[in-house]
């Protein structure tokens, strides 16, 4: 024998059996988005473990290489909470007519890693640029092998940028050499 929701029925040995509580539509709707919720954060707290870093890295280098029209190379990339995104090694290639070495080589990339507030605000708190060199070279009609940088849309803005143990050399059409090392430290809205 059934018996309707809210009613009490006796049990075969003679006790009372009540039955079991409908739940309501918002308990279980709060129930999935607590469940939602959860499912959100271990996988906001577990990116740096599963991004897909390769990807990343591809998206990098052909950005750039579309941009500037020149060969791009980004080397391994890692993430993690405690030391952010790191790239080890980029190099762009000079353009054609210009000396094959790479106009720019930069040993380490270090940046910031708060996907929430890349996504909103398209901005990283801060970038470190280690050992960057910048090898500008001159033909004799004046034109630059840098000129292709300037062709850079940035995707994202920086609010602080340090370079460390950086060099820049100038190779005029006499194949004379000039050169300068040092590092910088900008904040958005200043000046060297």
């Amino acid at each position: 024998m059934d018996a309707k929701p809210g009613k009490t029925k006796r049990s075969e040995a003679g006790g009372t059996v009540f039955p079991r509580p409908r739940r309501r539509w918002w308990q279980i709707l709060l129930r999935i988005a607590v469940a939602v919720l959860l499912l959100l954060l271990v996988g906001y707290i577990s990116l740096p473990w599963w991004a897909p870093k390769d990807l990343i890295r591809r998206h990098i280098a052909e950005s750039l290489t579309r941009q500037m029209g020149v060969a791009v190379e980004v080397g391994p990339l890692s993430i993690s909470w405690s030391g952010g995104v790191e790239i080890d090694g980029l190099s762009i290639a000079s353009p054609r007519g210009f000396a094959p070495d790479s106009m720019l080589r930069v040993e380490r990339i270090r940046c910031d890693f708060s996907p929430l507030y890349f996504l909103l605000q398209h901005r990283i708190e801060w970038m470190e640029l280690d050992r960057v060199h910048l090898a500008v070279q001159m033909d004799r009609k004046g034109r630059l092998n840098i000129a292709p940088l300037g062709k850079i849309k940035l995707e994202v803005e920086a609010n602080r940028v340090v370079t460390r143990r950086s060099e820049v050399t100038m190779q005029l059409p006499g194949d004379d050499i000039l050169g300068a090392k040092g590092s910088v430290g900008l904040r958005k809205g200043s000046e060297p």
